[in-house]
């Protein structure tokens, strides 16, 4: 549900019309957030990481097999690495409009 969220908001950003305007200093609103956003989610992979293992038995006490226990959680942390790239671009894009703002029409 959060890679479907972010690959909308990326999406949305991204097919916004060339001709709206938007000052730097939105801009740089959108790059602050677009850090605080890649952030958190760095934050969560380390955290879905460090606690693979307790997942795991958490798991196997409901009833799983060891390796379908393992392939869960090794999933879900796929799954936030991809999360994590995502907006890893989304603030590099960010950053590379503000920088073109910046400059401003040629």
């Amino acid at each position: 549900m959060r890679t479907i969220l972010i690959i909308f908001l990326l999406l949305s950003t991204a097919c916004q019309e060339g001709t709206q305007t938007i000052s730097v200093s939105r801009q740089e609103e959108r790059v602050d957030r677009a850090s605080v956003g890649l952030a958190a989610e760095t934050l969560r992979l380390q955290s879905l990481r460090d606690s693979l293992e307790i997942k795991v038995q958490q798991n196997i006490v409901l009833g799983m097999t060891t390796e379908k226990a393992r392939s869960v959680e090794q999933a879900l942390i796929q799954l936030q690495v991809t999360v994590v790239k995502a907006s890893d671009e989304n603030l590099r894009q960010q950053r590379e409009m503000l920088a073109l703002m910046k400059i401003g029409p040629r």
